[in-house]
């Protein structure tokens, strides 16, 4: 065991809205992260019980995350009892999880444990079972937006500038899959979600790694929007998605009918 976490010290790159981040940060102990490295043995899954216990009393935990990217090797007898591990976890109501598995791990694990071949993806998973768990469903807190006057970002904007903002915009419906922008585009526009969620995705030693994922009410793309430089990663839909987009032109010809509401939109 290499080192041992709760959502206290690592969370994924999905943001969070603040009734989610309310509850994440309330209960954050309720979900273990247990990161190993070397060779997986039979040792080590009794280590991980008591690692457990160390950080919580029994029915204090909901998710246990074991993350195997450092794991060089799993012993046959480890594997049989992380699934011996993972039943006794779920019949006592905790979701076991395990990242980056190998082929055998996933084999012999697929029927008992949640897996995932990064870790920032069961993060994000952990993260939603554990807001499940509390009352609080995503749909209840990624509501859509009606309209890019009820951004957040426009909430100090005044009455006449907000009414006006959306006139000088437009509304794009994205399938999932399909990119509001992709790595080197030259174009300049502000992007805000309204509905679904985005992506910003990187790749990194050929794969591709998640940099952010934004739900209804965030702003994306605003480095290109201010400095007018090519982009440095590709937003990508997960599901249909509805994004406002504002060109930097347009932005400047709002700003100059509305100036004080121009610099407070960028500050």
């Amino acid at each position: 065991v290499r080192s041992v976490y709760t959502l206290r010290e690592l969370r994924s790159r999905r943001w969070r809205g603040n009734d989610e981040e309310t509850v994440l940060r309330q209960y954050a102990q309720r979900v273990v992260i247990v990161v190993l490295q070397g060779t997986a043995s039979f040792a080590v899954a009794r280590r991980i019980r008591e690692e457990i216990s160390r950080i919580a009393q029994p029915g204090e935990v909901d998710v246990l995350l074991v993350d195997a990217q450092r794991v060089a090797q799993w012993d046959v007898t480890a594997l049989d009892s992380f699934a011996r591990m993972a039943r006794e976890l779920r019949a006592a109501g905790v979701a076991m999880l395990l990242s980056h598995p190998s082929d055998t791990a996933r084999k012999t694990l697929a029927n008992v444990a949640g897996l995932f071949d990064d870790t920032d993806h069961a993060l994000e998973w952990a993260e939603n079972e554990l807001l499940r768990r509390k009352g609080l469903e995503a749909s209840q807190v990624n509501r859509p937006l009606a309209s890019a006057a009820d951004l957040p970002l426009c909430a100090r904007l005044s009455p006449e500038a907000r009414a006006s903002l959306p006139g000088f915009g437009l509304v794009t419906t994205l399938r999932a899959g399909e990119q509001a922008f992709n790595t080197g585009d030259r174009d300049s526009s502000l992007m805000a979600l309204l509905s679904g969620s985005v992506s910003i995705e990187m790749p990194a030693m050929g794969k591709t790694l998640r940099v952010a994922t934004f739900v209804p009410g965030m702003v994306f793309g605003e480095m290109a929007f201010l400095d007018g430089s090519a982009r440095s990663a590709r937003a990508v839909a997960l599901e249909p998605s509805q994004v406002f987009y504002l060109p930097r032109e347009r932005f400047v010809a709002w700003a100059q009918k509305h100036p004080q509401d121009g610099q407070r939109l960028l500050n």
